[in-house]
């Protein structure tokens, strides 16, 4: 069974009692009602001092699948915790959550959530086998976006070249001709900065 491990930066939250309950408040509007010593009591990652788990998260809900906890370590950090309880994707179970929090934060609470780290991890170990990670270079930097960019872009520079040096007059079949490469080196370039601005979730083998 896999569990993940998902920090989110964000502004600073003073870490005082009102700020405390309007965070849980924030978090139960988007997951539900708070489970917390319910999700520690049949979690096999935090039953064995479920007294001061309970003290420490700030929220905790159960889900088809999975469920979550999640507690501050720092005043600008939020994490949770995702277990499987069932046999269901982690990715989406991750994705769930991670959109979840992102809402919570930033609709209910004002501040803008960042994904600082997101490890998934069999349970008992503590070496990730798979590492997510958000924003426009995670996309941009894959070799099935990379490639066809780049192959684009050369394309575009031998046609352009060719064109203004050696075969002007064939100029508009060449840009014809590799219009089929532009057009797929665009629509990748396009998946990768909308995948970007959704803060979709990349998955990378953890190195």
């Amino acid at each position: 069974m896999l569990h993940a491990t998902m920090i989110l930066a964000h502004s600073h939250l003073d870490m005082d009692s009102a700020n405390s309950g309007r965070l849980t408040n924030a978090l139960a509007t988007v997951f539900g009602s708070d489970q917390r010593a319910q999700v520690i009591g049949n979690s096999s990652l935090f039953d064995e001092q479920p007294l001061i788990w309970e003290q420490r998260v700030c929220f905790g809900s159960l889900h088809k699948g999975y469920s979550v906890l999640c507690w501050r370590d720092r005043s600008d950090r939020l994490q949770a915790s995702v277990e499987m309880t069932a046999d269901v994707r982690f990715q989406d179970a991750c994705s769930s959550v991670h959109s979840g929090l992102r809402r919570a934060l930033s609709r209910q609470l004002g501040i803008r959530p960042r994904l600082e780290s997101l490890d998934v991890l069999p349970l008992g170990d503590t070496k990730p086998v798979l590492i997510g990670k958000t924003g426009f270079l995670a996309h941009v930097e894959q070799r099935a976006t990379l490639e066809p960019v780049i192959f684009a872009i050369i394309a575009a520079v031998v046609v352009g070249l060719g064109s203004w040096l050696w075969w002007g007059d064939q100029a508009a079949s060449l840009w014809s001709g590799a219009s089929a490469v532009f057009a797929v080196g665009a629509w990748g370039a396009v998946v990768a900065i909308l995948s970007g601005l959704s803060r979709k979730i990349r998955w990378l083998p953890a190195s």
